[in-house]
């Protein structure tokens, strides 16, 4: 988790440069099933932080900040240790739950709020954050892992969260299915159900010795 701690809080930096721009917003596509609209002048990033793929899109000006970016967390590197993926319901939430811990320590705000989400029947989480010391919301953070990459929204404004670029920037957000949306491995048997059929061959192959005595 050190290496995903690291690549997180990366993400979480933007450059503060001031210039003159109209707010125009467009729609720009993040991979070939994500895209999501934002305002200004948008850049991108394509890189690789701590061995992992990173690609993002960001738009800013004077106190307000947009960005939409994905880091593929499978396995890239035959000789690197990957970051071991949800297989269910119970650990993706563990997921999200960690990487809330994770921006908790990496960040100068504090936690306000946090919630699952939804996008398209996919399960992803939205934190909030304020100020420390003050009760205004100055960044919403929604997150979702799907086919091994980590999609990040995050959308800041340091005088205060303004409702409609929030909603516009958010409700834009995109998953199409034209391509199999998966968050977790399709497993047809678990272990467990693995082991009851295996218990129960047992027995029926005990049963069948007792019979043939």
């Amino acid at each position: 988790m050190k290496k995903l701690k690291i690549t997180i809080f990366l993400l979480l930096v933007i450059n503060k440069i001031t210039f003159s721009q109209t707010k125009k917003w467009n729609t720009y596509e993040l991979d070939s099933i994500v895209s999501i609209d934002m305002p200004f002048d948008v850049y991108e990033i394509d890189t690789i932080q701590d061995f992992k793929k990173t690609y993002q899109i960001y738009s800013y000006k004077d106190s307000t900040h947009f960005l939409a970016s994905k880091i593929y967390l499978g396995k890239t590197y035959s000789n690197i240790e990957s970051i071991t993926l949800p297989i269910d319901d119970q650990t993706l939430g563990e997921f999200y739950s960690n990487l809330t811990s994770i921006l908790i320590e990496g960040t100068h705000y504090e936690l306000k709020h946090s919630e699952p989400i939804n996008y398209n029947h996919l399960q992803g989480y939205k934190l909030h954050f304020k100020k420390k010391g003050d009760t205004t919301t100055i960044q919403e953070a929604n997150f979702i892992l799907v086919n091994k990459n980590f999609y990040s929204f995050i959308y800041t404004n340091s005088n205060g969260i303004n409702k409609i670029d929030q909603k516009k920037f958010f409700d834009s957000i995109n998953f199409s299915n034209s391509k199999e949306l998966i968050q977790y491995p399709k497993r047809s048997f678990s272990f467990k159900k693995i082991l009851i059929i295996l218990l129960i061959l047992l027995f029926l192959s005990f049963l069948s010795q007792i019979k043939s005595k």
